[in-house]
């Protein structure tokens, strides 16, 4: 209905239908015409039109019973779809909105529901806007922009921002731009990825005795150390599992940002192992990992696992998607069918300690 109003159409009164025939019992009747005079529109009041008039009926009498009720203007339509106050709110800002800059409302119409949800910040979102509308393309943070808001603001309200910057100047942001940084070609605060050293002999050579680093992806693809093996854990909790072990280091992939640890020479020369959670995410994340780096080795992904696990299995939250994720080996699909038939999932920190030691003894 908001929509509608939003599209500014002309608007053409129709019948209300569902009423029907006059009731058989009194109670009934007086029931439904309370109901029907509550939204009656009056002097003064918005509402429907009902057009009475005198029914016969063999159980009830002659009783008052509408021949049409009609509603007749968008004010009426609102009131009576809407809360009213809600409705005033969204008609105050959408005169206010489209004399500020008539290009949005192509987004009120998309999103009419944010003229309401946003009522008591419109003047400062658009007082934001206007500022980036002047903002040209620079380097720098979010945070060092010239608007007067702080960064979480501006993050918490990134989307409607983007869709107001859209509506007004859709050659400059296209749909396609889907946050600020991206829309002013602005610096991203890097995502580190832990990195902890199984081998502390080799890490005094390698990284002057630091155990436990962090570094971005680009600071990864310049790494030479010289390691034989990695292993990546889909939680960080497990990073600090891992035993000591000749030559080797381990990362905390942030579980589905893996996807952005490609071309790395390190991870391209040396053993590479996965180590996820048992569910469905967790086997789709390794086959995305495998299409990057087709020589990783799943760990503790196996059907001895599930079968050495059956207590530690609880329900996953969503169900399994229907197919089988692309790149598995057959024993891992053999573990992925398993859990699937029965939409469970077993966590990595579930993974008892002495399973754990065995199977890191085996690889």
């Amino acid at each position: 209905m908001l929509r509608i109003l939003a599209e500014g159409k002309p608007f053409e009164p129709f019948d209300v239908r569902g009423f029907g025939r006059m009731p058989d019992t009194t109670t009934e009747l007086h029931l439904q015409i309370r109901l029907l005079q509550k939204y009656e529109k009056t002097e003064g009041k918005l509402g429907w039109t009902v057009t009475w008039g005198q029914h016969t009926s063999r159980r009830v009498g002659v009783q008052q019973w509408p021949e049409r009720i009609t509603v007749d203007t968008p004010d009426d339509l609102a009131f009576l779809t809407t809360n009213g106050h809600a409705y005033a709110k969204f008609d105050h800002w959408l005169n206010i909105l489209t004399t500020w800059r008539p290009e949005v409302r192509s987004f009120i119409i998309s999103s009419p529901e944010a003229l309401i949800e946003y009522d008591a910040e419109w003047p400062q979102i658009m007082n934001v806007v206007d500022k980036l509308l002047l903002l040209e393309d620079r380097g720098g943070f979010l945070r060092s922009i010239s608007v007067p808001v702080h960064t979480k603001w501006l993050k918490s309200r990134q989307a409607l921002l983007l869709g107001l910057l859209r509506s007004i100047d859709p050659d400059r942001f296209s749909a396609d731009v889907a946050d600020l940084e991206t829309a002013f070609s602005l610096f991203r605060k890097p995502l580190l990825f832990p990195i902890r050293w199984l081998d502390e002999e080799r890490c005094r050579t390698e990284a002057n005795g630091h155990v436990l680093t962090a570094l971005p992806v680009e600071g990864m693809r310049r790494l030479a150390w010289s390691v034989e093996e990695i292993w990546l854990v889909e939680n960080e909790t497990n990073l600090h599992l891992l035993p000591q072990r000749s030559g080797a280091v381990a990362v905390f992939g942030f579980g589905k940002a893996l996807s952005i640890l490609k071309d790395i020479p390190l991870f391209q020369r040396s053993r590479l192992f996965y180590w996820g959670d048992l569910d469905e995410d967790g086997f789709r994340m390794l086959a995305s990992f495998r299409s990057l780096y087709p020589h990783a080795v799943s760990f503790c992904m196996d059907p001895e696992t599930v079968a050495a696990h059956q207590a530690e299995i609880v329900d996953q939250p969503q169900r399994y998607r229907p197919g089988i994720p692309e790149g598995l080996t057959l024993a891992e699909v053999d573990a992925f069918e398993r859990l699937r038939g029965i939409n469970g999932r077993i966590e990595q920190e579930r993974i008892r300690l002495d399973h754990l030691s065995l199977q890191i003894d085996r690889c």
